[in-house]
């Protein structure tokens, strides 16, 4: 396994995600975003593998944020379940990360 880095997602989709991170990443990496989400106070877990498409600096109030881009790739039928359940009834994410592959 990885080396699991800190995030945090600030968009996440049927598609992708966003995720703000200090990690320097560049396209084409693939990696996992792994993350618990409440959905009808029921908790799941999700390990979704993605390949980052865009990279970059970002502007947020009065200050810059490192992020990147992310489409899911090789999403299990379970997994395409799960995020759907996620979108639809989420209360938040409060715990994010994302794992490189080696």
């Amino acid at each position: 396994m990885g080396t699991v880095y800190p995030g945090r997602l600030l968009d996440l989709s049927s598609g992708g995600a966003f995720v703000e991170t200090a990690q320097s990443l560049t396209c084409g990496d693939r990696l996992f975003i792994i993350f618990k989400a409440h959905s009808r106070k029921k908790v799941i877990y999700l390990n979704l593998q993605a390949k980052v498409v865009y990279t970059g600096r970002f502007l947020q109030g009065f200050g810059n944020f490192y992020g990147f881009g992310a489409r899911f790739v090789h999403l299990s039928h379970e997994d395409i379940l799960k995020l759907h359940r996620v979108l639809e009834n989420s209360d938040g994410f409060p715990e994010k990360k994302f794992e490189l592959i080696p």
